[in-house]
């Protein structure tokens, strides 16, 4: 489908926006530009700054660990400039893990108005063209935690879903790394949570770097056995294709949808958490 006849569609989820509204009012918004550090200097959409959360992982989503996390983000967030009052635009070369990993983040901190841009910088060269290279910073602000505990799932609350028929887990990684015949050298584990699907992340993104349709996404769901009437927990690694399919699963329809945010890195390195592994 054409970049135009999936606007609409696109429009109607509050958690992306396109680059034909974001050109049209990009001064009211905070844009930060989640990718390298390399590419930010090369180009960047005007007025945007340069922050990404993806290698803060949540080490333990305890009740003592998250608090302990929201209170370094918030610190952070305040750092960069984050106002609470002003929407937020994350993007990324097109739309992927790490925009999607921030949005989110931003959402479970209390940011009340925070997007990802649809197709990332890639679409906004399409359709503009022009990209700076100007840093920008700002002025520091105060950012308060107000943490939505309906879009989070720790550990220990997964554990209590496992043997619950009608929650679905959902492990959009590799098939390797869902098998366990691969994986992060830093986990002393390889497999995946008991009983979980497999859907790898990518399958929910077309070719043009945008998600797919809601239609086409709820066939995939369907495709899957995951139903959008019952509980979904995403997990990857470290809640950023997760994210993604966080996402996705809300364009589809689904109701109730959390995101596992220590994902494999917590669950592999806890001994007292079981695991299955193989086909």
């Amino acid at each position: 489908m054409s970049f135009e006849g999936r606007l609409s569609v696109s429009n109607s989820h509050p958690f992306l926006i396109e680059a034909e509204e974001l050109l049209s009012d990009h001064t009211s918004h905070l844009i930060i530009d989640a990718r390298s550090e390399e590419h930010y200097a090369a180009g960047h959409i005007p007025g945007a700054i340069h922050f990404c959360a993806y290698d803060q992982f949540v080490r333990s989503t305890s009740p003592i660990g998250l608090s302990r996390f929201q209170r370094s983000m918030a610190e952070t967030y305040s750092k960069i400039g984050v106002d609470p009052y002003k929407p937020v635009v994350v993007y990324e070369e097109k739309t992927g893990m790490r925009a999607a990993r921030d949005c989110w983040m931003l959402q479970y901190m209390g940011h009340p108005n925070v997007r990802i841009l649809h197709g990332g910088v890639e679409a906004w060269r399409q359709k503009y063209g022009a990209l700076d290279t100007e840093p920008i910073s700002l002025d520091s602000t105060i950012f308060d935690c107000i943490a939505r505990d309906d879009i989070i799932i720790s550990a220990g609350d997964i554990l209590g879903h496992l043997a619950t028929p009608t929650t679905t887990v959902l492990d959009v990684r590799t098939y390797e790394e869902y098998t366990g015949s691969g994986g992060s050298s830093c986990c002393p584990r390889q497999g995946r949570l008991p009983g979980a699907h497999w859907l790898e992340w990518t399958n929910l993104l077309g070719e043009d770097g945008r998600f797919k349709t809601s239609e086409d996404l709820r066939r995939i769901l369907q495709e899957h056995h995951i139903a959008t009437e019952h509980p979904v927990i995403t997990y990857c690694h470290r809640g950023a294709r997760s994210a993604v399919a966080y996402y996705a699963l809300k364009m589809a329809g689904c109701l109730e949808v959390r995101n596992y945010i220590g994902s494999w890195h917590e669950w592999a390195i806890r001994n007292d958490l079981p695991i299955e592994s193989g086909k």
